[in-house]
């Protein structure tokens, strides 16, 4: 691709580049994907809607929403549940003019609005009345909502107001909600608002109980199901599985599966494929006689004479074989049409080899059903999709079925050497559940995999796949086997080039760990100890940063006090930023992670792993890397950690005197006690009371030792305070120096920019004045050339 010298290049962002058109294409390639006009960046400018940040003035925004143009509204509309948790009870008072307004304005507008009311629904549970409050607003807007003639807005407020029925009591659920959805069952004039009501009949089934839906709600739908218009049976079919939860066992066998019988039968083709959409949920809720009859009618739908119905049967059959838990429902006319999948005849009913991929995900399930009787029949199917052309079907169907079978080791090996890097990494993802079909025997003649996949440096998915899976290989080996290859390579790959493999390796060693200290070999945990520590020591700050890595999950054992506890706190003062970004990052989960379990947060009172945490809180690049959201207590250190400023250094010097005041008075008052004391021994008291009085004045000794400290630590502070805000002044006025060379600097910038965009508007009125001059010329022709058409088609006329 070149540009021509006679081209003018468009105005953009890069109207100061030049561009030599000697260079190449490359540089014109990156010229032009790179091109982003002023024009287009004012547009969104334009088009942006900004929310203010004075809660007060939103509110008033929302009290007049109509007013707004509709981009205000829509933007408003879609964070209506967080700014009415922002604003507080007041936008709540006037939550009822607030969707007023939404009501009655456009119908895209209300599907967003739709998709609040769940998180509104949320924000008023909160409140006492809350019961009042969701039927008062969010209740009344759903009726109303299900009253609109868009048959989009009252589907999507049929699914929400099932949501919203679960937060109302038996009676409001009846009076409210129950009413309104018969009456629309009802409208013989409107086929949507009756398909609705059968959604909603098969949706509401569970919050009304049993009984209710015996006595009506699945009598309604089973008279719909008989409707003379097929979309309705179609609608009542699919809601058969939903009510077949509610219903008694015999209710199930004596009209609900001869009524899906009689339906499967049924001469219009949409409603059969209805059919085959509910099968299988409708299966794992009966018994072994209802399911032969469900297994009857599946096999009649995978001989139908309808292309869509056979087809949909087929995808349907792999999931409905792999819900089979009785040996008593095992079908072998099931597997004769599952080995079938992959012909040629059945793949073409398919797009795009939908039919091959559904047999090749539920192939493990189906061998797990069928056992390994079947097995020389299935493994025939197995070599034909792991040899097939779509490399999809290879993934689909390595990712289970090396979970069984020894007889697999060859197609592992096949799979591992694919040139296809996404057959490789699904056959290596798998890789630690194929080792737990193997026998423990032949475990330890398979392990050499890990030492020639992990070799090649080029593939660095494949290794971390590989390191995110030491833990588990680590618990299928034994102890000598871990020891003398997983080891080796967990070290190795802790030590990568490539962060996330280091990180993935790192977070494993802990299971290493764990193994070796319960098998009471001391020289194999030693050795490990010293692995670990190494990376503690070492020159290269890629491996400090894997060792603080790994004391994240090291630190659920007491045992990491005494082995590497030290050296972790020294790397809270490491020279790398890095590194001491993730000491705070482990400190941070160890210290504000709720506890799951006893093991959690083992270390949280120790005063070594506080001190640690206030001295890199102190620190605004590490406190700023911290995860706020997940953990929101490291906010409120932001708010603590706050330099003193001047006026607080006053009035903290003048506290100096009454501090000492003070601890004189306490000094006199244990002179006192010490000479009450002395009284007791010379009036003849026991040698253990002497030695009770000696430790008490050690005691006492202490508290003033720690008083003289903590007087001598706060006047350091305070002068430390008073250098670094003499620094921050400094800093300060070279800062507003800077800043008003900038605010010039900008200045001239927006005035050349302003001037650049003036010129654009003329050029752009320039142009659309051309266009609409050629559009007028253009207009002219076509009228022209329409009468001589006329006129000639006159002249024919009269000749013939």
């Amino acid at each position: 691709m070149q540009i021509s010298p006679k081209e003018n290049p468009p105005v953009g962002i890069y109207d100061d580049l030049i561009i030599n058109l000697d260079t190449g294409s490359i540089v014109q390639e990156i010229y032009r994907e790179e091109y982003i006009p002023v024009q287009q960046i004012q547009r969104r400018e334009e088009d942006a809607v900004f929310i203010d940040e004075n809660p007060q003035i939103v509110l008033e925004k929302l009290m007049k929403l109509k007013d707004c143009h509709y981009k205000e509204r829509l933007a408003f509309t879609k964070r209506l549940g967080e700014l009415i948790s922002w604003i507080g009870d007041s936008a709540i008072d006037n939550l009822n003019t607030i969707i007023q307004q939404i009501l009655e304005d456009a119908d895209e507008i209300k599907k967003n609005f739709i998709a609040q009311l769940e998180q509104i629904c949320v924000l008023l549970k909160t409140k006492q009345n809350s019961q009042e409050l969701i039927k008062q607003h969010v209740v009344k807007a759903l009726q109303e909502l299900l009253k609109s003639n868009n048959f989009d807005i009252k589907e999507q407020a049929g699914n929400s107001i099932s949501i919203v029925a679960k937060e109302l009591n038996e009676r409001d659920r009846g009076n409210l909600i129950l009413t309104q959805v018969i009456q629309m069952a009802h409208d013989d004039n409107n086929d949507e608002n009756v398909i609705i009501a059968v959604k909603l009949f098969g949706q509401l089934a569970a919050d009304f109980g049993p009984e209710l839906s015996e006595s009506f709600i699945a009598l309604e739908i089973l008279s719909k199901g008989d409707d003379a218009k097929q979309p309705i049976r179609k609608e009542a079919v699919l809601q058969l599985a939903n009510i077949a939860k509610v219903l008694s066992k015999d209710f199930i066998k004596h009209r609900l599966i001869p009524f899906f019988s009689k339906k499967t039968e049924e001469r219009t083709w949409q409603t059969r494929k209805a059919c085959l959409d509910i099968i299988v949920r409708l299966a794992e809720q009966t018994d072994t006689e209802n399911f032969d009859l469900i297994t009857g009618r599946l096999l009649a739908l995978l001989d139908d004479q309808n292309k869509w119905v056979k087809q949909h049967a087929y995808k349907q059959l792999g999931k409905y074989i792999s819900i089979i838990t009785k040996s008593e429902n095992i079908n072998d006319k099931l597997l004769e049409f599952y080995l079938k999948m992959n012909d040629s005849d059945i793949r073409e009913l398919g797009i795009d080899n939908e039919i091959v991929i559904e047999c090749a995900l539920y192939f493990p399930a189906v061998l797990q059903v069928y056992t390994e009787k079947k097995w020389p029949q299935l493994s025939k199917l197995f070599m034909k999709l792991i040899n097939h052309k779509d490399k999809s079907q290879k993934t689909f169907g390595l990712q289970y079925t090396c979970l069984a079978y020894s007889e697999l080791l060859k197609v592992l090996e096949q799979l591992l050497q694919d040139p296809n890097d996404e057959i490789k990494h699904g056959a290596v993802e798998n890789l630690s559940l194929f080792f737990d079909a193997i026998e423990e025997s032949k475990r330890a003649s398979l392990i050499d995999i890990l030492l020639i996949i992990q070799k090649d440096q080029k593939k660095w998915r494949i290794r971390e796949l590989i390191a995110k899976q030491i833990s588990h290989l680590a618990q299928v080996f034994d102890v000598e086997t871990v020891f003398s290859i997983i080891l080796p390579v967990s070290t190795k790959l802790c030590n990568d080039n490539v962060y996330a493999v280091r990180k993935a390796a790192a977070k494993q060693i802990f299971e290493l760990y764990d193994k070796f200290q319960k098998s009471q070999n001391e020289l194999y945990f030693s050795v490990l100890k010293q692995n670990i520590l190494g990376f503690a020591n070492s020159n290269m700050f890629n491996q400090r940063q894997s060792f603080v890595i790994m004391c994240e999950k090291l630190m659920k054992y007491e045992q990491f006090q005494v082995d590497f506890l030290e050296a972790f706190i020294n790397l809270g003062q490491d020279p790398i930023k890095n590194v001491r970004i993730s000491v705070a990052k482990v400190l941070q989960k160890h210290l504000f992670k709720p506890k799951t379990s006893e093991k959690d947060g083992l270390f949280r009172d120790q005063t070594s792993i506080q001190t640690l945490w206030n001295l890199l809180t102190k620190d605004n690049v590490v406190l700023n890397s911290l995860n706020n959201k997940k953990y929101p207590i490291t906010n409120q250190l932001k708010s603590q950690i706050t330099q003193l400023t001047q006026s607080q250094v006053k009035l903290q010097q003048p506290e100096q005197p009454q501090i000492q005041q003070q601890q004189q008075q306490q000094q006199q008052q244990q002179s006192q006690t010490l000479a009450d004391e002395e009284q007791q021994q010379e009036s003849g008291s026991v040698p253990e009371q002497n030695q009770v009085a000696q430790n008490q004045e050690i005691m006492i000794l202490e508290e003033q030792f720690e008083k003289s400290n903590h007087i001598e630590q706060n006047t350091t502070n305070i002068e430390q305070v008073a250098q670094q805000e003499e620094e921050e002044i400094k800093q300060v006025i070279d800062n507003t120096e800077n800043v008003v060379e900038e605010n010039n600097f900008e200045e001239n910038q927006q005035n050349q920019i302003q001037l650049e965009s003036e010129l654009n508007e003329e050029k752009q009125e320039i142009e659309n004045q051309q266009e609409q001059e050629q559009q007028q010329i253009e207009q002219k022709e076509e009228e022209d050339n329409s009468q001589n058409v006329k006129e000639n088609e006159e002249k024919e006329i009269e000749q013939e």
